[in-house]
């Protein structure tokens, strides 16, 4: 063996003799996380329509788009699903609440 394997050798021996011995049998330490809950729905959300092509009786008729945004309501979607009325089920289409 060459004298840089060696040193290298003893190098790595001297590191883990002085190395803290590990408790296998404590249980390992939980740190608690940050709070994984969902952040709150925001009270009120603001949005601006685009320029859009609307319907005015026979013809339509070109609608700038909105310069000031206007508050838009937080409304739930609820999938489809049966409900027993009047002794037999009923489907009740997807929905907005």
């Amino acid at each position: 063996m060459s004298v840089a394997t060696l040193s290298t050798l003893a190098t790595i021996a001297a590191a883990v003799a002085s190395a803290q011995p590990i408790n296998l049998l404590a249980p390992p330490l939980v740190t608690p996380g940050p709070n994984n809950t969902a952040p709150a729905q925001p009270t009120v959300t603001y949005a601006l329509l685009p320029g859009h092509w609307q319907l005015q009786g026979l013809q339509y008729v070109w609608v700038p788009p909105e310069t000031i945004p206007r508050p838009v309501p937080y409304w739930r979607f609820v999938e489809g699903y049966h409900v027993w009325r009047g002794g037999e089920w009923v489907w009740v289409p997807a929905h907005y609440e």
